[in-house]
């Protein structure tokens, strides 16, 4: 007589085993993208230390004819933001939402292996922040070191400010993740809305539209706008003031850090891109 074994059903992973693999293959599919952000880096650097080297040269010959500062600001938030954008995109890119079927095989429910798989890709993204700040710092040293010329931070610098990144980074990050996951052609979603903004406000403003331009420019320039958490910056005569790019080069020196604005700003933006990521990795139809 030939026994039978009763069926068991064996218990859905922990989420933090689920977590490291995803961190795992995550890390297999960015390697290709993370040569080349060491590559961009490095471009980076032996173009600052070759500017730092023109300057010893000209003030051997012109005391006090030339000086460098590439100490660290906020502002370098925008590079960041740039891959943060771009990361997602690879990481799905083999992964049409069509293609997904397999989701239906996995211990964890499809809308939580997304957002581990999401969450795995952040981990490393923070990773490759972490890394180019600590570059930034070294590429300053160097070149204090070649032009034996101190270069000191904003005198309205404050030790938050390194954290500005993360943030910025952050945002960019899950929204971008909201348009992989859910849509078939993501980097249509996330560029093209970005050109449509633009193009809107524009036309706006040629039309004689000038208070809605303003109220279209107040969700990226505004006080509480996305500016805000990838800069963190406040005009300190005029709290209430947008942010353009015009006003910033003429009154730069009226621009203060705000650790409120920023925050504040952070949050709310930082919330509205988690729910956006939720409702499409709970929604997702194609599947």
């Amino acid at each position: 007589m030939i026994g039978v074994r009763s069926l068991t059903l064996h218990r859905a992973p922990r989420w933090g085993n689920v977590f490291v693999e995803q961190v795992r293959a995550t890390g297999l599919i960015i390697r290709r993208v993370g040569v080349l952000v060491l590559v961009l880096f490095a471009l980076l650097a032996t173009s600052c230390i070759r500017a730092a080297y023109a300057v010893r040269e000209t003030n051997r010959l012109h005391v006090g004819g030339g000086a460098v500062n590439f100490a660290y600001t906020p502002h370098v938030s925008v590079l960041l933001v740039a891959f943060a954008l771009l990361l997602p995109v690879f990481i799905w890119q083999d992964e049409d939402p069509r293609l997904r079927l397999y989701h239906w095989s996995m211990p964890v429910p499809r809308s939580t292996h997304a957002f581990a798989k999401s969450l795995a890709g952040f981990a490393w993204l923070v990773l490759v922040a972490i890394v180019f700040l600590i570059g930034l710092v070294a590429v300053k040293a160097i070149t204090e070191r070649i032009t034996d010329m101190p270069q000191p931070y904003d005198r309205s610098f404050v030790w938050w400010e390194w954290l500005v990144p993360f943030t910025a980074l952050g945002i960019a990050y899950i929204l971008a993740s909201a348009a992989a996951v859910g849509a078939r052609r993501p980097i249509i979603w996330i560029f093209g809305s970005i050109a449509l903004y633009v193009l809107t406000t524009m036309l706006l403003k040629s039309l004689g539209y000038a208070d809605a331009a303003r109220a279209m420019q107040a969700f990226v320039t505004g006080y509480y706008g996305v500016a805000a958490a990838v800069g963190g910056y406040i005009d300190a005569n005029r709290p209430s003031a947008s942010l353009t790019a015009s006003s910033f080069q003429s009154t730069q020196a009226n621009f203060a850090p705000s650790v409120h604005r920023w925050l504040v700003t952070a949050g709310l933006w930082g919330s509205a891109s988690i729910a956006i990521f939720f409702a499409v990795a709970k929604r997702r139809p194609s599947e």
